[in-house]
Formats: C-alpha cells, sequence, structure tokens
C-alpha cells in the first residue's frame, strides 16, 4: 500500500450516522465548523511560528492541557482569550477565523500607493452641492430589531 493510500481517510457510510448527522441543528453545525476551523488555524499559527503547544501555555499562563483542549476543536473561545493567542501568534482575531481557501483570496481592495502631492481646488464634486440638501430630523430613535422580522419590516 502506498503512503498516499494509508494517509486518506476513508468514506464510510451508514444509515445510522446520516440520520445523527441529519439531527444536528444548523445553528450546531455552524457552531462546531468554526470551533474545528479555530483550532486548526491556531495549531496551523503555532507550527508557522514554530511554537510547541507547552511553549504556548507558557506565554499565555496556562496549562498545556487547556491548550490541547483548545486545539481539539471543542472549545467554545471567549473573545478574550482569542485575543491573547491573536497577540501571541502575532496575528488578528480574523485571521484565526479564516480558513487557508480565505487567506489566500485576493481581496476585493486596490490599494495604491501616492508618489507625488497633487492640489486640489475644488474638493467638492461639481454636482454635490451641500446648501441645496434637505436637512432630517430624527424625530425618535429608530428600532432595532433581531431575529425573526414581522413581515411588516422587512
Amino acid at each position: 500500500m502506498t503512503m498516499a493510500k494509508m494517509n486518506r481517510a476513508r468514506k464510510y457510510t451508514s444509515s445510522i450516522i446520516e440520520e445523527i448527522l441529519k439531527s444536528i441543528p444548523p445553528l450546531q453545525k455552524e457552531r462546531t465548523k468554526y470551533r474545528m476551523l479555530i483550532a486548526a488555524r491556531i495549531d496551523d499559527y503555532l507550527q508557522e511560528a514554530g511554537i510547541n503547544k507547552t511553549e504556548l501555555a507558557r506565554r499565555l499562563s496556562k496549562n498545556p492541557s487547556e491548550i490541547t483542549k483548545w486545539l481539539s476543536g471543542t472549545h467554545n473561545f471567549t473573545i478574550d482569550t482569542l485575543t491573547e493567542i491573536a497577540f501571541e501568534l502575532k496575528v488578528s482575531i480574523a485571521d484565526l477565523c479564516m480558513s487557508k481557501k480565505e487567506m489566500t483570496k485576493k481581496p476585493d481592495v486596490t490599494f495604491i500607493q501616492i508618489t507625488d502631492t497633487v492640489s486640489i481646488k475644488n474638493p467638492i464634486t461639481p454636482w454635490f452641492d451641500p446648501s441645496t440638501m434637505p436637512s432630517y430630523a430624527m424625530t425618535k430613535e429608530p428600532e432595532i430589531l433581531y431575529g425573526q422580522q414581522n413581515e411588516n419590516y422587512a
């Protein structure tokens, strides 16, 4: 058996497993997906930085067993813990939440480097005249709706 075949996970199907997977609510699936993703990204960054779990535990004043729990993909991270981890790994929290595929995508933003300064005489666009714009006053605070919305608000 070649090495490539030995390292590949076997596909296994079972009606019992399919039934169990179908019974998991979508929100729980998303939670699990992100917990696993964050754990994998932390592990990736640890390897890139050449830091082992014991060293990360020392830097964060944690027990190595806690780092192992984090990397298991079952830990529900707080924003404070993610901030500490990201700080030690010198990455952003957003980097910990993105897949490798997302990290390699080209950004939608184009960066422009300005090499010369230019004077602009009239910074206001010709079609925009603030004196002709109507003024609006807010009579009451806007209502913020969370969760399911009534069709009257959609």
